[in-house]
């Protein structure tokens, strides 16, 4: 599992807070979200915090938007699928 490491990412969230029982499968579960910036502040563990867009995002006091913050080991990078070579060289021949 990798935590991200730049804006523009997208990840999957795998850990929030929830109104029943504190951390963990919170309304935010599994989103997925593009990481946007680092807050300045961090966690009181010195965990960074991402800023991180999305759709239908819950705050942890309860407003729905499309921006939250979320802790930096609440982010599962989702990595892009790879591209296959011949693809890659039809492309290339095509750019040249």
């Amino acid at each position: 599992m990798k935590h991200p490491t730049r804006p523009g990412q997208l990840c999957r969230i795998i850990g929030s807070h929830s109104w029943d029982n504190g951390l963990g499968k919170g309304p935010n579960w599994n989103k997925q979200v593009t990481t946007v910036g680092l807050h300045q502040m961090q966690a009181n563990d010195c965990v960074p915090v991402w800023q991180v867009r999305g759709t239908d995002l819950v705050s942890a006091y309860g407003a729905v938007g499309d921006e939250v913050g979320c802790l930096n080991y609440w982010l599962e990078v989702i990595e892009p699928p790879p591209i296959a070579p011949l693809v890659a060289a039809r492309d290339l021949e095509m750019l040249q």
